[in-house]
């Protein structure tokens, strides 16, 4: 853990990095967290008397920090003193061993530890949890039922799909959304680098091309810090230097185009998207992004836009993938039909 510290350390001295970010991450508590609310209010609620939980949600909406968060504080919250906090935390990422012998043996013998103070649970952390084997989560069943009054188990996955049911019945799921950084994009902009200086085009470029990913946001915001700078204001054609993705306006106009019918739309709208270097298959891939992020459609209406994407899959099946093809799917037909 020092070593790491010290690794990192060096690193941003290198890159001159302001290391006040990473300090206040370390002192930081649920309150802090922007965005999901729902999920902190959950977890505030529950605090003494926690259930397994599952954060479920796409990446970067904040799965393992308020993870990482709700931990601390909850050991802060049963009195758990700081030196015996790695006794009471076992986190288990995607590169660890996940196989049955590593339940049966490393797993089983933390759960079953006596620690100092018997009123505070003991946490199995496991980040990136849908590799998790079908094997070792009928291994870890019968151990959330055994050993349910000594520990609880938060697992981090993108959705419930790789779970099996019994372990989902015992957890208490929380949807995670994506992080809405129109509202608080500039927060995390100040908290992370406060010396950045972007112009308000470039900002709103970045928070768009993040699709809600408040990871990918920062990673934005630190390639533009090392790469660029702070001594000079970042204009917006630096900020799309960095960005590999089509403008969600052109994609949303293209959407509303396709909806309505209006062919002459629909083609100016994607020789834009054409022209720039984006295959039938690229725009296909970011409509459906931006139906699942963003609120630019009724329900009724993105639903519309999903069977045209299903169309456009088949046609890419069928090697179906010129610009004329492309026009006539985005216009609600049939490449099929031809």
């Amino acid at each position: 853990m020092i070593d790491d510290f010290f690794f990192l350390f060096r690193y941003f001295l290198l890159f001159k990095i302001d290391i006040k970010p990473l300090i206040r991450d370390y002192l930081m508590h649920l309150d802090s967290v922007l965005g999901q609310e729902h999920i902190v209010e959950y977890l505030k609620d529950h605090m003494k008397q926690p259930f397994h939980l599952m954060f479920l949600g796409p990446a970067g909406t904040g799965k393992t920090f308020i993870s990482r968060l709700f931990l601390k504080d909850y050991l802060d919250s049963m009195g758990v003193a700081e030196k015996d906090r790695d006794i009471y935390v076992l986190q288990l990422k995607s590169t660890d061993d996940r196989g049955i012998a590593m339940v049966r043996n490393r797993l089983g013998e933390f759960v079953k530890r006596v620690r100092p103070n018997k009123e505070a649970k003991a946490w199995v952390w496991l980040d990136d949890a849908d590799s998790l084997p079908i094997v070792s989560q009928q291994a870890l069943r019968r151990i959330l039922e055994r050993y349910e009054g000594h520990a609880r188990f938060l697992f981090c996955a993108n959705g419930p799909e790789p779970f099996i049911e019994p372990l989902q019945s015992r957890c208490t799921i929380l949807q995670f959304l994506p992080v809405n950084l129109t509202i608080h994009g500039s927060e995390i902009l100040r908290r992370q680098n406060p010396a950045l200086r972007i112009t308000p085009e470039a900002l709103t470029w970045l928070i768009t091309m993040s699709l809600g990913n408040a990871r990918l946001y920062q990673h934005y915001l630190q390639t533009l810090c090392v790469s660029i700078g702070t001594a000079n204001v970042i204009e917006a054609s630096e900020a799309q230097s960095i960005v590999n993705a089509p403008p969600v306006i052109i994609l949303r106009d293209l959407g509303l185009a396709t909806l309505s019918g209006n062919r002459p739309e629909v083609v100016r709208n994607f020789l834009k998207l054409w022209a720039a270097g984006y295959s039938f298959e690229d725009i296909i891939a970011f409509l459906e992004t931006i139906c699942k992020t963003y609120s630019y459609y009724s329900p009724e209406e993105s639903q519309k836009i999903y069977a045209i994407c299903g169309e456009g899959h088949v046609a890419m099946i069928l090697n179906r993938v010129s610009f004329l093809d492309a026009i006539t799917v985005l216009c609600g037909e049939s490449v099929t039909n031809l």
